[in-house]
């Protein structure tokens, strides 16, 4: 019964699996309640106590469902209680033990799970022991409980690891975009710093000219003239450098976030030799499938393929995530664009997880293509 970080699950789940985090999914249970009914049909009163009981049952169960706490516990032990009033009608009131098993699963620290765990068994079997309720079936609800829990708790911990490999991918994020603008504040003041500095000392100079030496004053106000143009070109290629990205660069920065995410990354091959165009194209696609990967693949790890041939460039992107049917989103779309834009093609095959290849022309004459590199077919991997 998932609760904890059900919207973080939510957003990096495939989209397949949505539903089943849905706190809907998991009221299929009740239904275990009336299955003895198939083996001796319920009273009136049987039936409005059951109706009456979910009626109660569904609000707490939803206010549990948002998140685990300690300020939760109640909504447990209330979850014990709803069963206990159905105990003197016909029907298997242990499935609200079992719900309350489940929600004690997402209890965090672990210790606090597991002392749940012990608290709700005891006061599910003390009470039903005074209320002479059948001690087999007593045993049989709290172990089912127990097991039902455990499996829970399992899940709980992949919620709790996923959620800590985003907040380290965050992390990293901003460590990353931190150094860039302590960067750009460094090469804007090297860039800026001594050509404002000397237009300051010669606008002084003029200032002191304009009377006593009008040539000499309009010979200064040229070269600041040309200073602040040669100032303001550097100002527009340092601007340029920083929004310009490369497959290079985005490598690296895969290889960062990758293994911050704690995906093993292996890369195959070397980086081709591309146009300044297809370079940018090609690392902003690198930089979304890398995204996807950390965010919906539910990987261990990943690899990168760099296939040289003698009309194309391959770019081979694969993980072991767990995605059996693919659908793409809006950030796939993007990625088709960028590769289209340089006359490229994108090709997807589910295989053992994700596989996405991307090939592109290989640049015109003139830019020198690293032909040392075997040549690699790409059937293998697609």
């Amino acid at each position: 019964m998932n609760k904890k970080g059900a919207q973080s699950k939510r957003e990096t789940s495939p989209k397949r699996f949505r539903f089943i985090e849905r706190p809907e999914f998991y009221l299929v249970y009740l239904l275990f309640y009336i299955a003895v009914w198939f083996f001796k049909a319920p009273t009136g009163k049987d039936i409005i106590a059951i109706i009456i009981a979910i009626l109660i049952f569904l609000p707490i169960y939803y206010a549990a469902f948002t998140k685990a706490s300690l300020k939760f516990i109640p909504h447990m032990i209330a979850m014990e209680i709803i069963g206990f009033a159905l105990i003197p009608f016909h029907g298997a009131n242990g499935v609200f033990h079992v719900y309350a098993c489940c929600q004690a699963a997402y209890q965090r620290p672990l210790r606090v799970a597991l002392i749940m765990f012990g608290v709700l068994a005891l006061l599910y079997g003390g009470v039903s022991f005074i209320a002479k309720v059948n001690l087999i079936e007593i045993g049989l609800n709290i172990f089912i409980g127990f097991i039902i829990g455990v499996g829970v708790l399992a899940s709980a911990e992949q919620l709790e690891y996923q959620k800590l490999k985003e907040q380290a991918f965050e992390l990293d994020r901003k460590m990353v975009a931190n150094d860039e603008r302590e960067r750009i504040a460094r090469d804007l003041h090297d860039v800026l710093g001594h050509t404002l500095t000397m237009v300051a000392l010669k606008s002084q100079i003029v200032e002191k000219l304009l009377d006593s030496d009008p040539e000499k004053a309009k010979e200064e106000l040229k070269n600041i003239h040309e200073t602040a143009r040669h100032a303001l070109k550097d100002v527009r290629d340092t601007v340029a450098d920083m929004s310009i990205t490369s497959l290079e660069k985005e490598l690296e920065h895969a290889r960062t976030a990758l293994k911050t995410a704690m995906i093993g990354l292996t890369v195959h091959g070397e980086v081709p030799a591309l146009t300044e165009h297809q370079s940018k194209m090609l690392g902003l696609c690198l930089r979304e499938l890398v995204t996807n990967i950390i965010r919906h693949a539910d990987a261990k790890s990943a690899e990168i393929f760099f296939i040289q041939e003698e009309k194309n460039i391959n770019i081979v992107v694969k993980d072991n995530g767990g995605v059996q049917n693919y659908q793409e989103g809006t950030g796939f779309a993007g990625v088709r664009y960028r590769v289209s834009d340089i006359g490229g093609q994108v090709e997807v095959v589910v295989k053992d997880g994700l596989v996405v290849k991307v090939s592109v022309p290989v640049a015109k004459e003139g830019s020198k293509i690293n032909l040392k590199q075997k040549p690699m077919g790409s059937e293998a991997l697609v």
